[in-house]
């Protein structure tokens, strides 16, 4: 079987098979000319490693893709008073956990930035009081004259 023909009766890309079995071994598949078939060892694998992926990824779906689009005739029966289903509920009961899960996250995350933003401003609080304690001991330090000033600086008088 060649990977064209066993990507068909996978129902995927052939694009999507090769780089699928990229790192199959070379065992499980020979090349003729420009055809490589897939040995009957390696469509095994390979039909195990997409049944597999398959089952997981469908399993992961998030919720929201189990709602079905609305078009107009759903429209007019959601005027129309009719229970709720068992598949109904559960779904509404999903989404609800994910909201509280959601909400508690949204919670962590504000208060960790609360806490960031005072000791960012604790800590720039801290940096303005020491470059001003700089300034200050700048100004009142007496630096003397250098070279060229008192080489061509005026002199001062003393007072009488």
């Amino acid at each position: 079987m060649t990977i064209k023909q066993l990507a068909d009766s996978l129902g995927i890309s052939k694009n999507k098979l090769k780089y699928r079995i990229r790192n199959l071994p070379d065992e499980y598949f020979q090349k003729k000319g420009n055809i490589t078939y897939v040995t009957s060892q390696g469509e095994a694998a390979i039909r195990e490693l997409f049944t597999t992926t398959e089952s997981v990824s469908n399993h992961h779906q998030p919720v929201l893709n189990q709602f079905k689009p609305v078009d107009d005739e759903t429209k007019s029966h959601e005027n129309q008073e009719e229970p709720i289903d068992d598949d109904k509920e559960s779904v509404y009961k999903q989404m609800d956990k994910l909201i509280a899960i959601l909400e508690k996250e949204l919670e962590a995350k504000n208060k960790h930035i609360d806490e960031s933003t005072a000791a960012l401003h604790a800590a720039q609080g801290l940096h303005v009081g020491t470059i001003k304690t700089h300034l200050i001991s700048q100004e009142t330090e007496h630096t003397p004259p250098g070279f060229f000033s008192r080489l061509f600086g005026r002199q001062k008088t003393k007072p009488d």
